[in-house]
């Protein structure tokens, strides 16, 4: 089991920093990121 300790350093963490580990994300405007969805093929991002 997760230890509550590891989900909290998660929660703190900035959510690109953990979903760019499985997707490329790329910059959408100033402050928002996109990838490819990595339940599906796609040619445009959505994710």
């Amino acid at each position: 089991m997760i230890s509550e300790s590891t989900i909290d350093k998660v929660r703190e963490l900035p959510i690109e920093n953990i979903i760019g580990n499985y997707v490329k994300l790329v910059k959408d405007g100033r402050t928002s990121m996109k990838g490819l969805c990595p339940f599906h093929k796609e040619d445009n991002p959505s994710f």
